[in-house]
């Protein structure tokens, strides 16, 4: 954690860091919030003012890369001008295959880089991933949307210990990580995926997913109700087969 301001909200926030290993590209999301009020003003050597350009984005990339090797003690608190105001790093964490789901709460919500968060890109120094730096409103959002998702794939990771159930070829199908149970099953469900080996997935799915109204969801039901026409009312499968396209991620 690299704090520029410090925040009691940031221990909490944390915890759900990093939670599970998947094989998409993961993300190193920073949290900027803005100056506390009655703090002093940064020293303006510290502020990166046009983290859009090249130069300003090469240069903050590399900063913010400083503050996850180095940490804190080690580096000089870090600013940047975002929206109009000049907002600090208070700390960053690493999701493994989180980028995915980043891009979509952004897609879903109309978040716009440059007003709501910066996206700088994979650094070397860093291993796989690229690095993002969001506001306190986007960092927040996307930590309940990491965590919903979790424990859906804690839901039912217990009955997948022998691989997938509706599998009936000659060997297990393992579903290892959570991207992997939420492409398999969906793709089930809508016809597509490995239909050959689970013949009965299909029906069986879409049957309770046009069982299962939105309103059973307390986390998508926040997020969608209202969107597209979309009623908490509605079944998952008519949103899922409907014509109002959500980001993949959230089909899954």
């Amino acid at each position: 954690l690299a704090p520029a301001y410090p925040s009691a909200l940031l221990p909490a926030c944390c915890a759900v860091a990093a939670f599970m290993v998947a094989p998409a590209q993961d993300v190193l999301l920073g949290w900027l919030t803005p100056k506390p009020e009655g703090a002093p003003d940064p020293d303006a050597a510290n502020i990166v003012a046009d983290p859009l350009g090249a130069a300003g984005r090469e240069a903050l990339r590399s900063k913010v890369a400083e503050h996850i090797l180095e940490g804190a003690a080690a580096s000089a608190p870090l600013f940047v001008e975002l929206g109009g105001s000049t907002v600090g790093l208070v700390g960053t964490f690493r999701l493994a295959g989180g980028l995915h789901l980043f891009r979509g709460i952004c897609l879903l919500e109309g978040q716009v880089e440059g007003r709501d968060y910066i996206d700088l890109g994979p650094d070397a120094s860093l291993g796989d991933g690229e690095v993002v730096l969001a506001t306190q409103e986007l960092y927040l959002a996307f930590l309940c949307r990491a965590w919903a998702r979790v424990r859906a794939y804690e839901a039912v990771q217990p009955l997948l210990a022998d691989g997938c159930p509706f599998n009936t070829g000659g060997s297990p199908l393992r579903l290892g990580t959570d991207q992997d149970v939420a492409e398999h099953y969906l793709d089930l469900m809508l016809g597509g995926g490995q239909k050959e080996a689970c013949p009965k997935a299909e029906k069986y799915l879409q049957g309770v997913a046009r069982d299962l109204p939105l309103n059973k969801l307390p986390y998508l039901s926040q997020v969608l109700k209202g969107r597209k026409g979309m009623s908490a009312d509605d079944s998952v499968l008519s949103i899922l087969t409907g014509s109002g396209a959500l980001p993949r991620d959230i089909q899954e």
